[in-house]
This record gives structure tokens, C-alpha cells and sequence, in this order.
């Protein structure tokens, strides 16, 4: 048996929804003045390419970090805390 591949049209992946990604640079500009920065990009070396052409010279270019901790954005409710609290005064 021959085995087919089925593209499935119409559905974007999650990569290609948002091909741009947060990075973290730093750099110097031409008078050497050192400059840092965040920037969306496809990749690192299309970032570096856009910051040579601003006139900057790029020393690191990091993807950005993405937080530990906070990253839903929900705010911990008093009732919340309550039940913590007992649940922990409990062990």
C-alpha cells in the first residue's frame, strides 16, 4: 500500500500566525555610544541586517525571555487567597 500525505488547506499553524518574534539587542551606533533595545523579527539575522542599516552595530541578539511567573494576566482574588491560606494552615 502506497501511503498518501493530505495537506489540510484553510487551518494556520500556530508558527505561521505570527512569523514575528520578540528579541532583545544591544549594540553601538557610529559615534560608539553603546545602545540596547527590543525588536520584533522573523530571525536574529534579519534583526542584525535592519540594525546595521539603522547604523548600528549589533553585539547580541537574544530571542526574549519569556516570564516565569504573571503570564496570564489574571489578578489572584482575595477568595483565592483565603483558600490557600487554609489549605496550607491545614498540612
Amino acid at each position: 500500500m502506497a501511503a498518501t500525505k493530505t495537506a489540510v488547506r484553510g487551518k494556520a499553524s500556530a508558527r505561521n500566525q505570527n512569523p514575528l518574534q520578540p528579541f532583545v539587542w544591544q549594540g553601538t551606533d557610529k559615534r560608539g555610544t553603546k545602545v540596547k533595545g527590543e525588536d520584533l523579527a522573523k530571525n536574529a539575522n534579519l534583526l542584525k541586517a535592519e540594525l546595521r542599516k539603522q547604523g548600528i552595530t549589533p553585539t547580541t541578539v537574544k530571542p526574549k525571555p519569556k516570564p516565569l511567573f504573571g503570564s496570564t494576566g489574571q489578578r489572584i482574588t482575595s477568595r483565592e487567597i483565603a483558600i490557600f491560606s487554609r489549605q496550607l494552615a491545614t498540612m
